[in-house]
C-alpha cells in the first residue's frame, strides 16, 4: 500500500509549492458554484461531496505527484485529503 502524506500548510507555502512545483496538481474541493465564482488558476473543481467513492474518478496521475487540496475555510479540503 502507499503511504500518503497530507500536511497542512499556509497560503505562503501554497504559493511557493504553486510557483516552483511543476507536475502540481491544484484541487478545489469546493461546490461547482463557488469555483464558477472564482478559482486559482489552473485548478480542477472536484467538489468533495464527489470525490467519494474516489475508485470512480478518472484521474490519470502518477502516484508521486504532489496535489494541493484547497476549499474557502479548509474543512472540506481537510475531509478531501
Amino acid at each position: 500500500m502507499t503511504d500518503f502524506t497530507y500536511k497542512r500548510i499556509s497560503q505562503e507555502d501554497a504559493k511557493k509549492m504553486m510557483d516552483t512545483e511543476k507536475n502540481l496538481i491544484i484541487l478545489d474541493v469546493r461546490t461547482k458554484e463557488e469555483f464558477e465564482e472564482g478559482h486559482i488558476k489552473n485548478a480542477i473543481n472536484i467538489p468533495n461531496e464527489d470525490l467519494y467513492p474516489y475508485e470512480y474518478l478518472d484521474l490519470d496521475i502518477e502516484m508521486d505527484t504532489p496535489i494541493l487540496v484547497y476549499c474557502r475555510s479548509g474543512h472540506r479540503s481537510l475531509t478531501a485529503s
